[in-house]
């Protein structure tokens, strides 16, 4: 399904292991960065208001993503009216690196094995 998005796991294709094995605290999960929490939980508020502000809602589209980006610097075309809300773009996702001090808001179209979204997981589950 091209059409639909992808979640989480979709741009992650491993297969699921043990996230804190053999890293160092500061490339270890954000379960072990209370510093992340807030920033985080911040970042979902600033979300949810900006979709529900969007004419849209649950159904806005994710901004294109422009010629010049990559999947390590991803930036945006100019945003067209419906890709935003009165609050600004409606990022598809926000993933933050705290050893860079980076964020990044990549669109990812939906990956048909993902171990998150698939058909037969969601259909199990």
């Amino acid at each position: 399904d091209n059409q639909r998005l992808g979640c989480y796991f979709c741009n992650d294709i491993v297969a699921a292991q043990n996230s804190t094995k053999d890293r160092t605290l500061d490339q270890q999960c954000t379960v072990t960065r209370p510093g992340i929490a807030p920033i985080a939980s911040s970042m979902a508020v600033e979300l949810m208001v900006a979709l529900l502000h969007h004419p849209k809602k649950q159904n806005a589209p994710a901004p294109t993503p422009s010629a010049t980006s990559t999947i390590f610097s991803p930036t945006v075309k100019e945003s067209s009216p419906s890709a935003t809300s009165p609050l600004g773009i409606m990022p598809h996702q926000i993933r933050g690196s705290v050893v860079t001090y980076t964020m990044m808001t990549p669109t990812v179209p939906a990956f048909r094995f993902c171990t998150g979204c698939c058909d037969k997981v969601v259909d199990e589950y």
